[in-house]
């Protein structure tokens, strides 16, 4: 029964980094849009929001869990970056490369040791 209460406990946490993502990506593209902004400005935009959507998942992980915060917080970090390459493949975008997926698994798992921590 415990591992049952663990997976729910990540998937909500799971589900919310992804809320989070959404409402950041929606408030990227309302700035791009009126700013006219470049791609490279986009693409680190995108890359902050993996960051600070895994910090909020890793600070909650931590709160909760109260111990190896910086395990709980990587490991949501992992488990967000997961659910977005899984998603990006489904969707038929693929893994764009290595420089990409690289710089996305530094902000999530950076994100989320830092959320951890902080907890």
């Amino acid at each position: 029964m415990k591992i049952f209460h663990e997976v729910l406990f990540f998937i909500k946490i799971i589900v919310f980094t992804y809320l989070m993502s959404l409402l950041l990506l929606g408030i990227l593209s309302l700035v791009s849009y009126k700013t006219d902004c470049s791609a490279k400005v986009i693409s680190g935009g995108i890359i902050a929001i993996y960051f600070i959507s895994a910090f909020i998942g890793g600070l909650f992980a931590g709160k909760v869990k109260k111990n190896r915060r910086i395990i709980w917080g990587i490991t949501v970090g992992l488990l967000y970056l997961a659910g977005l390459l899984i998603v990006s493949i489904i969707v038929g975008k693929g893994i764009s490369g290595g420089i990409e997926v690289a710089a996305a698994l530094g902000a999530a798992v950076a994100g989320g040791i830092i959320g951890g921590m902080v907890s």
